[in-house]
């Protein structure tokens, strides 16, 4: 066996450039899958994560239905598709319900400090309670604003410190529509996938996002509602009954809900979806590839077979054994799998962390992923490389010896 390995591997040799170049039809295949499927997992594992702290007894209710924000069509005229103050008042009757807060997205709003001024947008919360409900929302200095208060601020780690050329901290202040603003807290890095955005915000108190919003919203109206359930709440029941309380509020059947909740199962299932799509469709390039590379080997080998046909009815003629000769044929082939298996799962990592370096999640390495696709690059090798094998097994020794 030692023999025929080394037999094998002085055949590649002589042939170094045929070599590499089937090698590397195998290695992008094996890299584009490894890549694509440490990539998508850890997507999932840190949008896991981070649903995980949003929490799944937390709920947030948007306006307007998800399907006509999906169309391209004219709203629907028996709906609006915005939320009021007395939507909260039919909310209250929906039993589990620990806390729910109003919120209001101000946008258009002039900040100015200094002399610089941009226009930019702020979200008007109650008060900061529903800090305790979010564990990603952490104040790194300063501290939270009342329901009494009005004009301060808490700013997103990133805000604090891009927002302008200088730098704002506790105690700075400045302008939103020309009042001026204090700021009372600066929260921690949130970062992640979801959280980038959040690190840009501007937090204030509701009513000065009342105040700012008269032009833009109808009276008492409201742009989000974030509820939290009690512990041990049956969310599926809890949800139905939301949707039932808003029904009603809005004088609106089932199939015109003019709503939208946000829940801990909506957001995992809509986000595996995705990206359960994505990297089914990009597995399938990755494989295509990989029957591409099998084919290369194919192809190498039928090559190799015919070149080497006097050498090998020498060696017949010498008294090698079918066996060994096909054995010939499928250590190379099999090394050709494998050797372009190792460098396609090494290409493949070095790509993955790349991405996730850029994207600022953790990398999730799969041993079973890494071994199993070595695995596959080796079989496929072995496969390809059967039949150019078989046509060797079935030379005749005086025949080959004839063959120019």
């Amino acid at each position: 066996m030692a023999d025929l390995v080394s037999y094998a591997v002085r055949n590649m040799q002589r042939r170094k450039l045929r070599t590499w170049l089937t090698i590397l039809s195998i290695v992008i295949g094996i890299s584009s899958f490894v890549a694509l499927v440490t990539i998508g997992d850890s997507f999932k594992q840190t949008i896991s994560g981070e649903l995980e702290q949003f929490g799944k007894e937390s709920v947030i209710i948007m306006p307007g239905s998800l399907s006509s924000a999906m169309s391209f069509g004219p709203p629907s005229s028996v709906s609006k598709g915005r939320l009021y103050e007395k939507d909260i008042e039919a909310l209250k009757s929906v039993t589990g319900i620990e806390r729910i807060t109003p919120m209001i997205l101000a946008i258009g709003l002039e900040i100015s400090y200094s002399d610089e001024s941009f226009v930019y947008y702020a979200m008007g919360i109650p008060n900061t309670l529903f800090f305790q409900d979010f564990p990603t929302y952490n104040l790194e200095k300063g501290r939270g604003f009342s329901s009494s208060e009005t004009n301060v601020a808490i700013l997103g780690s990133t805000a604090a410190e891009n927002l302008f050329s200088k730098k704002l901290d506790i105690g700075s202040s400045f302008y939103i529509n020309n009042e001026k603003f204090r700021v009372v807290g600066i929260l921690e890095k949130i970062g992640g996938t979801f959280g980038a955005e959040d690190d840009m915000s501007i937090l204030i108190p509701l009513k000065n996002a009342k105040d700012f919003s008269e032009k833009t919203l109808e009276k008492d109206e409201i742009s989000y509602i974030f509820l939290k359930a009690r512990k041990n709440t049956n969310m599926v029941r809890f949800e139905n009954d939301v949707r039932l309380a808003l029904r009603n509020s809005h004088k609106v059947l089932k199939e015109d809900e003019d709503f939208t909740i946000v829940t801990y199962e909506f957001v995992s299932n809509a986000a595996d979806m995705i990206l359960g799509t994505l990297v089914m469709a990009l597995g399938l390039i990755a494989t295509i590839a990989l029957i591409v590379g099998g084919i290369g080997i194919m192809n190498t080998m039928y090559m190799s077979v015919m070149e080497r046909t006097r050498e090998l009815g020498t060696l017949k003629a010498v008294g090698a054994l079918n066996k060994d000769i096909l054995l010939v044929v499928l250590i190379e082939s099999g090394f050709l799998g494998l050797v372009g298996g190792i460098i396609g799962v090494i290409i493949g990592l070095f790509l993955s962390c790349l991405v996730c370096i850029f994207a600022e999640i953790p990398i999730i390495f799969n041993p079973a992923l890494i071994f199993g696709s070595i695995l596959i690059s080796f079989i496929i090798g072995l496969v390809s490389g059967y039949f150019p094998a078989k046509r060797a097994v079935v030379l005749s020794p005086t025949e080959a010896l004839r063959y120019e």
